[in-house]
């Protein structure tokens, strides 16, 4: 709206379509969030339920706003929204693990919640429940923390093609592609972790429950096929 990006959109568009593992990425991406929308129609009875559909629609919301800025040539944009991805998905692997902690979120009051589960408290839950004594969550957390939503000296390569600093947005084809796989990875993340949790509730009798298990089959699917692609990010 306040730049046109119309052209780089286009270029970008034109990039992402001439790369097989790109468009993988998109595919991926797409069925998580057929998951995630389908399941938002299912009658789920509890405030508990609510405030998990109402995670799933943010992981919908900003995959959305980091896909569109992607394709726009905003690349810091849509790292930050990636760092979204990947903290509302330990909220929701959390919660899909330790099911009490919803009702203590959601009625927490603002000092409670900051204490309780700020990203740093997520990861260390997590990690301490798979007994992990390496925090891959933090690396990936913090890239994406540095990259995409402070003012960071590294985040330097997200908005200047060749290190040389640039007015707005561009078409890259690199920072497309790689980006294009962290959004789809971190959606998928956080996807599947939500149909954990989806699949231990009663989600009652109708129509709708097996049109939501047709699209986690599917879902599935991709994510297996993705896991031993031979496709190049190169190519």
């Amino acid at each position: 709206m306040l730049i046109d990006a119309s052209k780089v959109i286009g270029c970008n568009k034109e990039l992402l379509q001439a790369s097989s593992w790109a468009m993988e990425n998109v595919a991926l991406a797409n069925a998580a969030i057929d998951v995630l929308r389908s399941s938002c129609d299912l009658k789920l009875p509890s405030d508990d339920h609510v405030t998990m559909l109402r995670l799933a629609i943010r992981l919908i919301n900003s995959a959305g706003a980091g896909g569109d800025a992607l394709v726009s040539g905003y690349y810091q944009p849509a790292a930050a929204q990636i760092r979204d991805l990947i903290e509302v998905g330990f909220l929701i692997d959390l919660f899909r693990r330790q099911p009490q902690k919803i009702q203590e979120w959601r009625t927490s009051d603002h000092l409670a919640r900051k204490k309780n589960f700020s990203a740093f408290e997520l990861r260390k839950a997590l990690n301490r429940d798979d007994q992990l004594s390496e925090d891959k969550r933090a690396d990936a957390y913090q890239f994406f923390t540095s990259h995409g939503t402070h003012a960071d000296p590294d985040s330097i390569e997200l908005t200047s093609p060749n290190r040389m600093t640039a007015v707005g947005p561009f078409p890259d084809r690199d920072r497309l592609v790689g980006l294009s796989f962290d959004l789809a990875r971190y959606l998928a993340a956080g996807t599947e972790y939500f149909v954990l949790w989806l699949l231990q509730q009663d989600t009652g009798i109708g129509p709708h429950v097996k049109v939501v298990a047709d699209y986690i089959n599917s879902f599935r699917g991709l994510c297996s096929e993705l896991a031993v692609r031979t496709t190049d990010p190169r190519g």
